[in-house]
């Protein structure tokens, strides 16, 4: 964000602003502050009595007491039926009471399933070959990758190997897609461009080229060094050079003259000399001049 002045007039008028909206301000009273007593005998004692009445250990007048107001069953809210009544399922028998069945708590059928396949006691058409796997076998099979031992090099378009034979100065030239035979490296001979055919360069940078001008129509290097150059300073207008300078020289006049204030820059133009411009200076308002301001507001 740029740096702005602000003009005497501009700050003139914020103040007068401010100095305006004060006028609507509360004015201090002696001897009151925000921490002062200042309401009526009768309407401190109501807000003293209120504060007391909150302070009272009490319970509401609605408040009840060992009712009960909902039925759970393992965290899950229960609904009454049709009976308005509440039936909790409580399992029954000999394992109700156990958080843990053991093996003695089976009958003799279940129980003798249940040994049966942690023993292994099961059949399967594989059988005979699975019981054979040992897990080091199974640490090998999980190290081979999908597909290994099957490789087929690819014979598509770029991936075919350079044919054999070829001799000294010959060169691959393509003979089908992805496949290239050696022959003779033939010297090419390039006719000449013009807009429309390609030749030693191609027709559409032969066309780019045609529409360049003739050099003479150019700048030269020396046409650019008639610009504006520097040549320094003279201490008032009657010093500047009266002979030898040529358009371009540029000097600056340090004191005030016709062509404007201290610090102008005047140029050559072939025949005279030209004002640039000058220098001038902002300057920033004082403190003192603002504290006038207010003294000017508070006289009225």
């Amino acid at each position: 964000m740029a740096t702005k002045w602000v003009s005497l007039d501009k700050l003139r008028y914020a103040i007068s602003k401010i100095h305006t909206l004060l006028q609507g301000k509360v004015d201090k009273v002696d001897g009151k502050g925000l921490s002062a007593n200042d309401l009526t005998a009768a309407l401190k004692g109501n807000y003293d009595a209120a504060y007391t009445h909150s302070q009272a250990a009490h319970a509401p007048a609605a408040a009840e007491k060992n009712i009960i107001v909902g039925v759970q069953v393992n965290g899950s809210d229960l609904t009454p039926d049709g009976s308005r009544k509440v039936n909790v399922r409580v399992p029954t028998g000999a394992l109700a009471g156990k958080s843990q069945v053991s093996e003695t708590d089976l009958d003799a059928a279940l129980k003798e399933k249940v040994n049966s396949a942690s023993e292994g006691n099961h059949s399967h058409g594989n059988k005979t070959v699975l019981d054979q796997i040992e897990q080091a076998d199974l640490d090998k099979l999980d190290g081979i990758a999908a597909g290994a031992n099957k490789y087929v090099h690819p014979t598509s378009s770029g991936s075919k190997h350079i044919p054999t034979g070829g001799a000294s100065g010959q060169i691959l030239r393509w003979s089908a897609d992805g496949t290239a035979v050696w022959g003779a490296d033939n010297d090419t001979k390039y006719s000449p461009v013009t807009q429309s055919a390609n030749g030693l360069m191609s027709a559409v940078d032969k066309k780019k080229l045609d529409g360049f001008g003739a050099a003479s129509s150019y700048a030269l290097k020396s046409d650019i060094t008639q610009m504006y150059r520097y040549k320094g300073s003279v201490s008032d207008a009657s010093k500047l050079p009266a002979s030898g300078q040529v358009a371009g020289d540029v000097y600056d006049i340090q004191t005030a003259s016709s062509y404007g204030p201290a610090g102008t820059n005047v140029a050559w133009n072939g025949t005279a000399w030209d004002a640039l411009g000058g220098a001038f200076t902002i300057e920033e308002c004082t403190n003192a001049e603002i504290d006038q301001i207010f003294t000017d507001l508070a006289a009225g």
